[in-house]
């Protein structure tokens, strides 16, 4: 499975509540006043039923509206909250793509060209899929695209590390759907003499860089102020040697 495990920052919740309350046992109170201890399994939202499991581990499907008002509001920010941190129901996923490139000879000397160049435009392709029977709402979509490039310039090569931070325009995604995103472009240049010709303080006669990978963050708002957060990255190693920003950092050709 590509990108990281669904992770929970700043999540502060009681053992009772949603992210350790997925597997806790609670008190629920029906219509007519009876008290069933139990948990949630699933939630159909299309048909409004509810599974539960008792804590003897005997499990029944019954309409939502058996329950009390307050349990009912439980049950759908149980099953809201499962979906946003379940991979299987909320997919994050991205693609690579060239946006732009432009090649072409640089500098001539008497006419013979000494060197050539070229420039390339790359993104992502951001894709959020809901897979549950239930909308997402409160979401907001950041995203890092972090890379790299060479730069010439005292008689030697610095390698610097660049980084474009951006948003996504998304707030909800609806049950059963998709959408797909696309990032802000970074470039990367590459300049490289010809054979013939060597720079005369030793520097190398090529440089160029190149996209390390993008790094998108999820956060889905509760009601309460609260706030869930599923990480993607691509590649999965990417959290290991970058860490999270929200300021870009613009170096070579970009601004």
């Amino acid at each position: 499975m590509k990108g990281l495990l669904p992770i929970i920052v700043g999540l502060l919740v009681s053992v009772e509540s949603f992210g350790a309350g997925l597997v806790q046992y609670r008190d629920f109170l029906s219509k007519d006043g009876k008290a069933i201890r139990g948990r949630v399994l699933r939630y159909d939202a299309r048909k409004s039923k509810v599974t539960i499991e008792r804590d003897n581990r005997k499990v029944f499907t019954v309409p939502i509206f058996a329950f009390s008002d307050d349990d009912q509001e439980y049950i759908l920010r149980w099953e809201l909250n499962k979906v946003f941190l379940d991979d299987g129901d909320f997919k994050i996923d991205a693609k690579r793509k060239k946006f732009d490139e432009e090649k072409g000879s640089g500098s001539t000397f008497y006419g013979y060209s000494i060197d050539s160049r070229e420039t390339e435009t790359f993104g992502y392709e951001i894709t959020l899929e809901n897979r549950s029977t239930s909308p997402l709402e409160g979401l907001k979509v950041d995203y890092c695209i972090f890379y790299e490039q060479e730069n010439s310039g005292n008689g030697k090569t610095i390698d610097e590390e660049g980084v474009r931070c951006g948003t996504l325009d998304v707030t909800s995604l609806r049950a059963k759907s998709s959408k797909e995103l696309l990032t802000e472009p970074v470039s990367i240049y590459t300049y490289e003499l010809d054979a013939d010709w060597v720079y005369a303080d030793g520097r190398d006669n090529k440089i160029s860089g190149d996209v390390r990978g993008v790094w998108v963050r999820v956060t889905k708002a509760l009601d309460n102020g609260e706030v869930l957060t599923r990480d993607f990255c691509m590649p999965d190693s990417l959290s290991n040697s970058k860490t999270w920003t929200t300021s870009s950092v613009h170096v070579g050709r970009n601004k």
